[in-house]
């Protein structure tokens, strides 16, 4: 991914209009922070939780070759991870971004998926997530983290919201997969 390219997109996220009088309610709100901003090299330099992480979302595959070579040997992925804290310094989740809008939020101790994106678009799984995507986006748009990655955290879309109500839980998108993929042990 060229810096030219994130700039662009990261600018049109930005400046899009979020229309929608939702607010967490009080016993639902966060206010986050993306901290510790890093890029990864190699499997060497992430911490224990952090390799069962890289591990699950690379499942079957070398993780130092892709890190290294790309999916298929198009390049480095460029893979950057940020510890995503609450206002008393206290992990809550671990934010993994790649080229091309690869997201991945997961809880900071567990290989749960809280949110997942790819082409830079979070998906909505449950009405759980809005206050998680309220509270991110705050978090990306406060700046000064250093995570290049751009990506949307849609909580202001109460017709999409709707939609995600009315379906199954499990069911939505990208969702049945990734939790497979995560919740396999062992290599």
């Amino acid at each position: 991914m060229t810096e030219e390219y994130a700039r662009q997109v990261a600018e049109i996220l930005a400046s899009e209009k979020r229309p929608s009088d939702y607010r967490p309610q009080p016993d639902e709100q966060l206010e986050l922070f993306i901290v510790d901003r890093r890029e990864v090299t190699s499997t060497t330099s992430v911490t224990g939780i952090e390799r069962a992480q890289l591990d699950a979302m690379f499942r079957g595959s070398d993780a130092d070759d892709i890190l290294a070579n790309g999916f298929e040997g198009d390049g480095p992925i460029n893979l950057e991870v940020a510890r995503v804290v609450d206002a008393s310094e206290r992990d809550v989740y671990r934010l993994w971004g790649m080229d091309f809008g690869g997201i991945y939020l997961i809880d900071a101790d567990s290989l749960n998926v809280v949110a997942f994106a790819s082409q830079h678009d979070v998906e909505h799984w449950s009405c759980a997530q809005r206050p998680v995507f309220f509270a991110m986006d705050q978090a990306i748009q406060r700046g000064g983290h250093g995570f290049r990655q751009p990506h949307k955290w849609c909580w202001w879309d109460d017709d999409h919201w709707a939609v995600v109500a009315s379906k199954p839980p499990g069911s939505m998108y990208s969702e049945p997969f990734i939790r497979t993929q995560f919740a396999v042990t062992g290599p």
